[in-house]
């Protein structure tokens, strides 16, 4: 066994933690909770004066852009800044529209539809780019760096591990193939010497997770948060390993920005400057930032400060290298059709220089 320290479960949540959401359905609300997020409307311009770059578009009022997320706790840094004004203060009018994946998102950030998106890595996002779907990768959303484990390996409390490699045979659940947890499963097992082929694959959604364990459905499983505490809180099983150990900064969702508002360079770097100025308040647990979270999702601050929380680089510099990685991983997999070139794609010069 690999004990491993954890403060107690949380109380359930509704809404799935970045990795799920990248490339799966959202699962059903956990009881006592919202079954939708609420939709969120960008604040009043702050009265005050607007002390830096916001001036630059005020003048003529402000420029709206349209950014697809999904309402979870990787939102945080996207929440507080609208809270705190700071993307009025940019001179920017930002309405948020929930989606899913990054996958769901790229479609309408190719046609203009939604100006910028807030999507995760996953084998079907690596398609679209695959198939020609013109849009540019700018900053880091969320990453799972150390402490920020919030993807976990989980093994029924009967099944005996002694190292790893023991897991050959075994029946491991996860969401589905071409998620951030297949990929993590499958990097996992590698560094164990085996392969996804040496164990017995088995898709389910995040919230079926306590059932299958109860029911001996599956003897190990990765998950995202919610789901890790919410399946220990349940008591049929136990944690192996936070992902942050095995695989630290590992991206899993970035913004993404449209060909017509990557030509709108100020507006742009304005928009990311203020996403940016938030970063610092948004990935710690301050009671401001739970009471934003919590405001716009639904979600309580009780539950949301027990919640294991994302990361982001305060630069919006982006681990090329671990997406990279990941578009190894999913073409040996075959799930890749096509030919994808990261360093294109990606476009960092519209951060805010340091």
């Amino acid at each position: 066994m690999f004990p491993h320290p954890r403060s107690s479960a949380t109380a359930l949540l509704t809404l799935g933690l970045a990795l799920g959401a990248v490339a799966c359905a959202s699962p059903a609300a956990a009881p006592g909770q919202p079954t939708a997020a609420p939709a969120v409307a960008s604040p009043p311009a702050r009265s005050e004066p607007s002390p830096g770059p916001a001036a630059a578009g005020a003048a003529a009022g402000p420029r709206k852009l349209r950014m697809a997320i999904n309402l979870n706790v990787t939102a945080a840094p996207v929440l507080v800044a609208i809270e705190k004004g700071y993307f009025a203060e940019a001179g920017l009018e930002l309405e948020l529209v929930p989606m899913g994946g990054g996958a769901e998102m790229v479609a309408p950030l190719s046609t203009g539809e939604i100006d910028a998106a807030a999507g995760g890595i996953s084998a079907s996002l690596f398609n679209a780019f695959a198939r020609g779907v013109d849009v540019k990768i700018v900053s880091d959303f969320s990453r799972m760096s150390r402490g920020h484990g919030f993807g976990a390996f989980l093994a029924r409390h009967d099944v005996e591990l002694p190292t790893l490699a023991s897991i050959r045979g075994k029946r491991v659940g996860f969401n589905n193939p071409g998620s951030p947890c297949h990929y993590m499963v499958g990097k996992m097992l590698e560094a164990n010497g085996l392969t996804i082929a040496d164990v017995e694959t088995v898709y389910l959604p995040f919230n079926t997770l306590p059932g299958a364990f109860a029911k001996r459905e599956i003897d190990a499983a990765c998950a995202a948060e919610p789901w890790v505490a919410n399946t220990l809180r349940a008591g049929d099983a136990r944690l192996v390993l936070t992902y942050d150990e095995l695989l630290p900064d590992m991206q899993v969702s970035v913004i993404m920005i449209s060909n017509q508002l990557a030509a709108e360079r100020a507006v742009a770097e304005r928009f990311l400057a203020a996403f940016l100025r938030a970063a610092p308040e948004g990935k710690e647990k301050l009671p401001s930032t739970l009471e934003a979270v919590s405001r716009h999702t639904g979600l309580e601050v009780s539950v949301l400060r027990e919640t294991i929380w994302t990361d982001v680089d305060d630069g919006g510099r982006v681990n090329v290298e671990s997406i990279k990685d990941q578009l190894d991983f999913f073409t040996r997999a075959g799930l890749i059709q096509g030919t994808v070139e990261i360093d294109r794609i990606v476009d960092l010069s519209y951060l805010p220089r340091r």
